[in-house]
């Protein structure tokens, strides 16, 4: 995984580091995560759910830091988890609320 100065409005943020991104499958939605390292050494992860056959994508910024890019990666991945499953179940809702007055 290679390294890279972020590019800002105001030009490049000294000490910030964006990695690489890690690519997960939960219940038929890609999970794509985005690490990034802060200046004073902590962690931060972004996740995108991408729905298929739409290809409609959610950004969920991070906003915890974590002492290491393990905790950030696993943290990311049980929210995007979390997200996947609140909104299957108010879709199935949604389904069956309509199925029943018809």
């Amino acid at each position: 995984m290679g390294r890279y100065k972020i590019k800002m409005p105001g030009g490049v943020v000294p000490g910030v580091y964006k990695w690489a991104m890690i690519q997960a499958i939960y219940k038929g939605v890609e999970i794509e995560m985005e690490l990034h390292q802060q200046a004073h050494f902590y962690w931060k992860c972004d996740y995108t759910l991408i729905t298929h056959p739409e290809r409609t994508r959610t950004v969920h910024r991070g906003e915890k830091e974590f002492a290491t890019m393990d905790l950030a990666k696993e943290n990311a991945l049980k929210e995007a988890c979390e997200e996947i499953d609140r909104t299957l179940e108010s879709t199935q809702g949604r389904v069956q609320t309509a199925s029943n007055s018809g």
